[in-house]
């Protein structure tokens, strides 16, 4: 078995990227590539193949258990995110009208004192 067989049974593409979350570093990738390909080697042939599977199966069992739990924690995400929106929306809109209001009352009270200035200074 080369390391080019047993990369491609653990889910790692030849140019040692992970192709699912794995977080490895070479050196690290390596002596656990040598380790696998020794325990691999002291399995009798006719086993090894069913043994592969079985690490297979498990690790893409776990890997959909990590997937729903970030799908799930997306739509937490999603939802708090929604949450603010909603809450700086309504302070917008409050301070929308805050300013709306106000500056209607200034433009009433200049024309207000204007038009008094003027009869009053005629």
């Amino acid at each position: 078995m080369t390391v080019e067989n047993i990369l491609n049974r653990l889910g790692v593409t030849p140019s040692g990227t992970p192709r699912y979350f794995l977080t490895l570093t070479r050196s690290n990738l390596m002596v656990n590539l040598t380790k696998i390909a020794d325990n691999l080697e002291a399995i009798p042939s006719n086993q090894r193949e069913a043994i592969i599977n079985l690490i297979d199966i498990k690790v893409e069992n776990d890997m959909e258990k990590v997937l729903q739990k970030l799908d799930s924690m997306e739509t937490k995400f999603d939802a708090k995110i929604d949450a603010l929106d909603a809450k700086f929306s309504n302070k917008f809109k409050s301070l929308y009208w805050v300013l709306a209001v106000s500056g209607g009352f200034i433009v009433s009270f200049t024309t207000l004192t204007f038009t008094i200035a003027t009869f009053v200074f005629k």
